[in-house]
């Protein structure tokens, strides 16, 4: 075992001193390979002695070098390739899943096979290219849903195990218990999912609608538990339901696919809706969320109106701020899309076309109002 970590641990060193020009700290290497540096003297020893033209350098500005231009190829990819994967993998999102050791380990080494295949300088543009692509799963505000749940999530899929846990659907709002095998993670937009299985079908569960989730084995036993109800962490169960479902003692189908499964159930999900055009009328500074709450086909600038009758009490847009209004012409999925999202930019925006939308935003508005009067507000009115 200690033979093994250390060959790994020099095989990393010539990674992390690959395609750089400048000598590295021995402090620094210390640090990274979270050895003293003393070992890190005796590493380069030893790679001296391997044949690695390795050497120190005494002094300010010294350190551990590589001979210029000597580079190790032994991932083999090309400059073009090691920049795609240095910029599709994302330290945030690493982090989230418990990996940002190793894949700043990963990178370290796709930088210097980029180098390899050219000009040292290359190896530098790897990484700075890396940096300024950033996928983080956490958003703006902190605590928005539940828990997210990654970490433990991860581990079950890397472990073959199946889960268990409460979850709490976005239509019914009913809390069920499910035991699935973990088969996969998936992350669709900004949202993160755990898939599974139930009922004999691939299943998309949102991890920030899951609560007390627990790894078993494949006969539904606890294994280890990552309860938000359990004891310090101490892995002790919260007690609810011991029934495993027999799905959950599947194994993991080897050909199991996952893309395909997703892209058959978001097309099955699509053909449910029947997509709704719009024409509104909105204030410019609406627009930007607009177009992260709907498809946006077209923007008009304002003008005539169209022969929309308003109601009682009813003002254009652009009279609320005395700035000009535009038009945009939108898709919605349908419907209840468009009753979802309308109002949340509300006294931003007004439909104008079609004639069902804006009854049913009439509706949603007089419901919204009768649910927020007070009583006292209530018999005001009705005297």
């Amino acid at each position: 075992m200690g033979e093994q970590m250390r060959a790994d641990r020099l095989l990393r060193m010539i990674w992390m001193l690959s395609g750089r020009s400048a000598p590295t700290p021995a402090t620094e290497l210390a640090d990274r390979l979270d050895v003293s540096v003393r070992t890190v003297l005796r590493d380069v020893e030893a790679l001296s002695t391997a044949g690695v033209p390795v050497y120190t350098r005494q002094g300010r500005g010294g350190g551990v070098s590589l001979l210029p231009h000597w580079r190790p190829d032994l991932l083999g990819l090309e400059a073009d390739e090691a920049r795609a994967l240095a910029t599709v993998v994302s330290l945030a999102g690493a982090g989230a899943l418990g990996l940002d050791d190793a894949v700043e380990r990963a990178l370290d080494k796709v930088a210097a096979s980029a180098a390899s295949r050219g000009a040292p300088e290359e190896s530098g543009e790897t990484v700075r290219l890396g940096t300024r692509v950033v996928i983080d799963p956490e958003g703006w505000l902190p605590g928005i849903g539940g828990r997210s749940w990654l970490k433990e999530a991860l581990a079950a899929v890397e472990g073959g195990y199946s889960v268990r846990f409460r979850y709490t659907p976005g239509q019914s709002g009913a809390t069920r218990e499910v035991v699935s095998p973990a088969l996969g993670l998936l992350c669709a937009g900004s949202d993160w999912y755990l898939v599974g299985r139930a009922e004999h079908e691939t299943r998309f569960f949102r991890l920030d609608r899951i609560d007390e989730l627990e790894t078993c084995e494949a006969d539904g036993a606890e294994s280890s538990s990552a309860s938000a109800g359990s004891e310090e962490g101490s892995g002790k169960s919260t007690g609810f339901g011991r029934a495993a479902s027999a799905e959950a003692a599947e194994s993991v189908d080897a050909r199991f696919d996952l893309l395909g499964e997703w892209h058959a159930a978001r097309e099955r999900f699509r053909s449910r809706f029947h997509p709704l055009p719009a024409l509104l009328e909105l204030q410019p500074d609406a627009l930007g969320r607009l177009r992260s709450l709907v498809q946006v086909e077209a923007i008009e600038a304002g003008g005539e109106q169209p022969d929309v009758a308003l109601g009682d009490g009813e003002i254009p847009v652009s009279s609320a701020d005395n700035c000009p209004s535009v038009r945009a012409r939108v898709v919605f999925a349908d419907i209840s899309h468009a009753l979802e999202a309308l109002p949340r930019l509300a006294g931003k925006v007004r439909v104008l076309e079609p004639p069902e939308l804006r009854a049913s935003m009439r509706e949603l508005a007089e419901q919204l109002m009768a649910d927020h009067t007070d009583e006292d507000e209530s018999k005001k009115h009705d005297s």
